[in-house]
């Protein structure tokens, strides 16, 4: 039944955004969904693809082959996605950076005593290595 409608909807140059909507939305959240890991970029992404569908029916552009579009259109999005969104690098910590160089730079009694407890600790876990493991200070 679901081929015989999509046919319907290709068959006709013009297409209804709701129809496509009603009859492509829960495979197309479902393709996006197993590529995409936060739900809200999920939504954005299948947003786009109805976006972009509704702009070719604005512009009357025929679509050949709908169900591929449509898919192509996701998966394209979903790229871009992942294009943009590259992870920032972690800051580099070499010998001379201080061991508490994630701590604020702000003096305040907290940031005072996370350094102490942090340093404490820092220093009993140095002294339990053995001998030839504790070669930073």
């Amino acid at each position: 039944m679901e081929r015989v409608h999509e046919h319907a909807i290709v068959a006709s140059a013009h297409f209804s955004v709701a129809d496509v909507v009603r009859e492509y939305g829960q495979r197309l959240r479902a393709f996006i969904g197993r590529r995409v890991r936060q739900k809200e970029d999920a939504e954005d992404i299948l947003q786009d693809v109805y976006e972009q569908l509704a702009e070719a029916d604005l512009m009357m552009r025929p679509i050949d082959m709908l169900a591929a579009w449509l898919f192509t259109v996701a998966r394209n999005r979903i790229t871009d996605m992942y294009r943009k969104k590259k992870p920032e690098p972690a800051p580099e910590f070499g010998a001379d950076t201080p061991a508490v160089a994630w701590l604020p730079d702000s003096a305040t009694p907290e940031t005072e005593y996370m350094r102490t407890a942090f340093r404490e600790q820092f220093d009993a876990a140095l002294a339990s290595l053995p001998p030839n493991s504790a070669r930073c200070s």
